[in-house]
């Protein structure tokens, strides 16, 4: 509520003031009191605003002081409002106040208790995606670093027309051409390191002519979304590169995941991953 307003030249205040303040030409003051509507109680920290009446744009601020006293400097004379938010009480909003050159508005405001509208909290924190259960498991074993992953957004940049296509540069993996159209590939695991050693080693001995000979290494096992498709040579030409999500490629069997291990695991494993997911999630 705006009980009351009066308006008092400059000079009348320096002549009531019990110290001699030159106060600068030119100037306007708006000044006032805030008090509780109920208890008649000074409010402190308050905030005012003042708010040219025409143009709605701030021109000055404060804050009520312990005595509920505010005090705002308007830059011309004009028509201003004066506006009112304090904690625990309703904002306020003044009628328009006109005031000339070198004039000052003294006004007593009451404030009504209410509920106050608190200025929103905003907390910033690191996006965490939320993947479906098959992809999350993806997402925290590529994390975990075991094995060789190949991410939808490295398929994106690299733009392979055949899914064999993405394994070649891969350690421990060779693309194999069958045909113009037709590719497959194959693995060199731990067993099957130690089985071409020894393939190896045994020719050498019995026929030390052939000793640049290299054993053809194993047909890796392929599954699609934790489904077994079969070996890479009868399966491959059946992914679809461009609906995969990621691919997890393991030639060492410490490496492979339990759900995929076994004795038809020992050439090497791939699982992929389409965007569309298993059938049954």
């Amino acid at each position: 509520m705006l009980s009351g307003s009066r308006f008092l030249p400059l000079s009348a205040l320096v002549l009531l003031s019990s110290a001699a303040v030159s106060l600068p030409s030119e100037a306007q003051l708006l000044k006032g009191t805030v008090v509780d509507d109920s208890t008649r109680r000074p409010l402190e920290r308050v905030a005012v605003l003042a708010i040219a009446y025409r143009e709605g744009r701030i021109v000055g601020s404060a804050v009520t002081t312990g005595a509920g006293t505010f005090s705002i400097k308007v830059p011309q004379p004009g028509t201003y409002a004066l506006r009112f938010d304090g904690q625990g009480y309703k904002t306020l909003v003044s009628e328009p106040i006109a005031i000339d050159a070198n004039m000052m508005a003294v006004l007593d405001i009451r404030l009504m208790r209410g509920v106050a509208a608190l200025p929103p909290i905003i907390v910033l924190a690191e996006a965490v995606p939320i993947y479906p259960g098959p992809i999350r498991d993806f997402e925290r074993r590529r994390r975990m670093g075991h094995g060789h992953f190949i991410t939808m957004e490295e398929i994106e940049k690299r733009n392979p027309i055949h899914f064999s296509d993405l394994f070649y540069g891969i350690p421990g993996v060779r693309v194999i051409r069958r045909s113009d159209v037709s590719r497959t590939i194959r693995m060199t695991t731990e067993a099957e390191a130690v089985d071409a050693a020894n393939t190896i080693d045994r020719i050498v001995k019995q026929a030390p002519q052939k000793s640049g000979f290299r054993p053809m290494a194993c047909v890796p096992l392929i599954y699609q979304d934790g489904t077994r498709l079969g070996r890479a040579d009868d399966v491959i030409d059946l992914v679809n590169v461009r609906e995969i999500y990621g691919v997890e490629l393991y030639t060492r069997a410490s490496q492979i995941p339990v759900t995929y291990s076994g004795n038809h695991s020992r050439c090497g494993v791939v699982v992929v991953w389409t965007r569309r997911g298993p059938r049954n999630h």
